[in-house]
């Protein structure tokens, strides 16, 4: 009789045991998947590209307002330039950004 009752609580622990197992496995693995990097590739040997700063449109003499990123690639030495100049709305939206980090920071 004890050993039954015995059996029974060692069966419900184990199956206990990998419900949480099986839940702490799907939450990491939904966690990676909501924090995807996004990768660029180089356009020649397709390897990832490495990340080497941002600069503005006024760094490089440029009218307007807007970002240029560089990238370089660490198996065939190619640098890579993206010029991204904002629209109006995406200034709005940077200018929202700030006016509410600054009114929160008060």
């Amino acid at each position: 009789m004890i050993f039954n009752i015995i059996a029974a609580i060692v069966i419900i622990f184990y199956i206990v045991f990998i419900f949480f197992i099986i839940r702490a496995f799907y939450s990491i693995e939904k966690e990676k998947r909501e924090k995807k990097e996004i990768t660029m590739n180089c356009w020649y040997c397709r390897n990832e590209l490495i990340w080497g700063g941002d600069h503005t449109f006024e760094d490089y003499g440029i009218d307007g307002e807007g970002i240029v990123s560089n990238l370089s690639c660490p198996k065939c030495e190619a640098d890579v330039e993206i010029y991204k100049k904002f629209d109006d709305v995406e200034e709005e939206k940077k200018k929202e950004k700030k006016n509410d980090t600054n009114k929160s920071n008060l």
